[in-house]
């Protein structure tokens, strides 16, 4: 009898010793977050700043390098015009057809420009004949570079200043300690009495 007793009181206890444990646990791991749940949430509120500023630089890069890659399809189409004065007509067309190419890539990003669309179909449309007389395809290549010139000229300043102002209007946070490493003292720290 005495044995089912003991075997009975040796379950209650270890019951109540594993039980005990665990909420001793619960109250230290509640603890343990409590006390660091300010730094969680300065941690948290961080990375939103990091995330919102890296949207931010993704969406200016992609708009100045469709900028970019408008203005290096109105230097394509100068060169075209170059070699056409060149008589390299074969030269001529591969430049306007990398400047169509170009102006439609850049379509296709927070940079686009309806007008510019129709120069570059126009571009690509275009066949640069080899004639003795040059004026006519040079006249028609000359009306779409100032037509490029004229879009460019109306938009990509109001890009920019769009992309000046998201960039003022988001704010800069000072920096925290989590920003700044610490770094534990090396073997050679000279400040260190011995």
């Amino acid at each position: 009898m005495e044995t089912k007793t003991s075997a009975k009181d040796r379950f209650v206890r270890l019951s109540i010793l594993i039980i005990g444990s665990l909420i001793v646990l619960a109250i230290a791991y509640g603890s343990g977050m409590r006390s660091q749940s300010k730094r969680i949430h300065d941690i948290d509120e961080q990375r939103k700043v990091a995330e919102r500023d890296y949207r931010t630089a993704q969406r200016d890069l992609r708009l100045r390098l469709a900028v970019s890659q408008q203005l290096e399809a109105r230097r394509q189409v100068s060169l075209g015009l170059l070699e056409l004065d060149k008589r390299n007509f074969g030269t001529a067309q591969e430049r306007l057809q990398k400047a169509s190419t170009l102006l439609k890539t850049a379509q296709t990003t927070e940079a686009t420009i309806p007008n510019l669309l129709d120069i570059a179909t126009k571009l690509a449309e275009l066949n640069l004949v080899a004639t003795p007389d040059t004026g006519a395809q040079r006249t028609a290549l000359l009306e779409m570079a100032e037509a490029i010139d004229r879009e460019l000229e109306n938009s990509v300043p109001s890009f920019l200043e769009n992309a000046a102002k998201a960039d003022a209007a988001s704010p800069v946070r000072k920096p925290t300690l989590v920003d700044i490493p610490v770094l534990p003292p090396a073997g050679n720290d000279v400040t260190r009495v011995k």
